[in-house]
């Protein structure tokens, strides 16, 4: 692990992928389902991947077809790069490079820490004002009150 960092970076920047590959919805569950388990065997330097068609379809249940068919649309909608095809034949596995859309995985830790410092801020400023008198104070009324 060299330039991406911790392991907590790495896992952040697979579930980054993984999310935008979800949130793309011209892709069919399948393509998705084959991302995902690519995804298990990325390199934390390189972020590449290596898994033959016969692994894939036997850990996912799909056929060679629709495998081919996923990896196909996840390299046309730009999730997934080919890096380097296998010689073909048996027994030979294909490279993959994971394609990261949107702001760089560094930026996301910025993003998020602000996202939750403003939530923290909003629940603050929401107790104070009385917007949600029960949350977060220990004088809140009994349940039973609560209901009536």
């Amino acid at each position: 692990m060299t330039d991406k960092g911790s392991k907590t970076e790495f896992t952040r920047i697979v579930f980054n992928w993984l999310d935008q590959a979800e949130a793309d919805h011209e892709l069919a569950p399948a393509a998705f389902k084959v991302a995902y388990e690519i995804r298990k065997h990325f390199d934390w330097d390189t972020l590449r991947g290596y898994r033959s068609l016969k692994n894939i379809c036997q850990k996912t249940g799909l056929c060679k077809g629709t495998v081919v068919d996923g990896l196909r649309a996840l390299e046309a909608r730009k999730h997934l790069a080919v890096v380097q095809k296998g010689t073909a034949g048996r027994g030979h596995s294909y490279e993959y490079q994971m394609v990261l859309k949107g702001p760089k995985p560094s930026q996301l830790g910025r993003q998020l820490a602000d996202a939750v410092e403003l939530a923290r801020g909003h629940r603050a400023d929401a107790i104070a004002t009385g917007k949600y008198p029960h949350r977060g104070t220990r004088d809140a009324p009994p349940v039973t009150q609560q209901l009536q």
